[in-house]
């Protein structure tokens, strides 16, 4: 599977990644993967079965917390720190902010591991994704790039639409029946 362009936010001590039965290769570019308690466990392959009988992993400039463990050592350009540097993770506002160390770091070449190159992969994200809500129908929104790509699902500096409020109901009085 290749996994490109996430914003992942996790608590606790499972894999970010966990494996299973038959795989033939794994690869993730572009992405922040952030753990808020700890260090994460990036790629657990303890239950998974090789489809060519040995590992097939790649991936480029991924963001990951300082002291994250089983970070695949085929990933390239990957970036370790104790901050993303998003705009309000306690509003779960996961856009990035100015400060941080994820803009224009992404890649636009990537690369699938040797002699596993990945079908017909879709082409680096276009559209942001919405903010804590469901979008309407063509209601994406572009994706702008300044520079190099960024790291997770959002750039630095585009337009995002706030969350649609839930509507407050209206209550209508209901008619009291005449008795006959």
């Amino acid at each position: 599977f290749m996994t490109v362009n996430n914003t992942m936010i996790t608590t606790g001590t499972s894999a970010i990644f966990q494996l299973y039965l038959r795989v033939d290769s794994v690869e993730m570019h572009n992405n922040l993967i952030h753990r808020t308690d700890g260090s994460p466990k990036i790629l657990d392959e303890a239950d998974v079965v090789w489809a060519i009988g040995s590992r097939v992993v790649g991936g480029s400039n991924n963001w990951v917390n300082t002291g994250a463990t089983l970070v695949p050592s085929e990933w390239t350009g990957t970036i370790s720190a104790s901050n993303p540097g998003l705009a309000n993770l306690g509003t779960l506002d996961l856009q990035l902010a100015s400060s941080s160390g994820a803009i224009n770091q992404g890649g636009t070449l990537l690369l699938s591991p040797s002699g596993h190159a990945f079908p017909n992969p879709l082409s680096l994200p276009s559209k942001l994704p919405p903010q804590r809500t469901i979008e309407a129908d063509n209601g994406a929104i572009s994706r702008p790039v300044s520079g190099a790509i960024d790291l997770g699902a959002f750039e630095y500096g585009g337009a995002q639409p706030s969350p649609t409020p839930t509507p407050t109901p209206t209550v209508t009085a209901t008619p009291t029946p005449t008795p006959t």
